[in-house]
């Protein structure tokens, strides 16, 4: 196999039942589950990029949403360089506990880091308890990071796609070169300020 030029720390954050490890399980091909799994452990899978004539080895970290281990979950923040905030379309009440986790990675990773919210199951019916996407908009404006709805069953790819854009996101944010997907045009140079993690 080829080598490997950067690897670069993916976490995905969120409460319970909201589909993050279906999420990470196909972006790398693996089985979909219609019942919901708990994840009582952290852990990660890889997946690989090819961005212009270099490619990027993401680490995608699975996290622990229950409120119990949320002390748990934070010890696995470091060194993150993409976060990704996900919540379940059709249940409110997993958009609200964003705050919670937006303020966590604030304080622990600051703003040197890319920033994502994702609204999984989006291929779920219509329901009362749907989470408002204006709120989200606005609610993912705020905080400057970009929105995605996907759906793990119904659109791996999408969920794929977003990861990929992501990661241009962070090149072109730590970089003296832009890039776009396939190609790298030249830019003006980047002054990367680091800051002090309080976690």
């Amino acid at each position: 196999m080829s080598k490997i030029d950067t690897k670069i720390k993916v976490i995905l954050l969120g409460e319970s039942g909201v589909g993050k490890t279906n999420l990470i399980n196909v972006t790398v091909g693996q089985q979909f589950y219609d019942e919901e799994q708990t994840t009582f452990a952290s852990s990660f899978v890889e997946k690989q990029f090819k961005i212009g004539n270099k490619k990027y080895l993401l680490n995608i970290w699975d996290t622990i949403g229950q409120e119990k281990f949320r002390n748990l979950t934070k010890i696995f923040f470091k060194d993150s360089k993409i976060v990704i905030l996900v919540y379940d379309k059709s249940q409110n009440s997993s958009f609200t506990e964003l705050n919670y986790w937006s303020n966590q990675v604030k304080e622990c990773l600051g703003d040197d880091i890319i920033l994502a919210i994702v609204g999984n199951k989006e291929d779920k019916d219509e329901s009362p308890d749907d989470v408002n996407v204006e709120e989200v908009i606005n609610f993912s404006s705020n905080l400057k990071a970009k929105f995605r709805l996907v759906s793990a069953k119904e659109n791996p790819k999408g969920f794929i796609s977003f990861l990929k854009e992501l990661l241009v996101d962070y090149i072109n944010k730590n970089s003296n070169k832009s890039v776009n997907n396939d190609k790298i045009i030249l830019d003006k140079k980047h002054i990367k300020k680091k800051k002090n993690s309080k976690c």
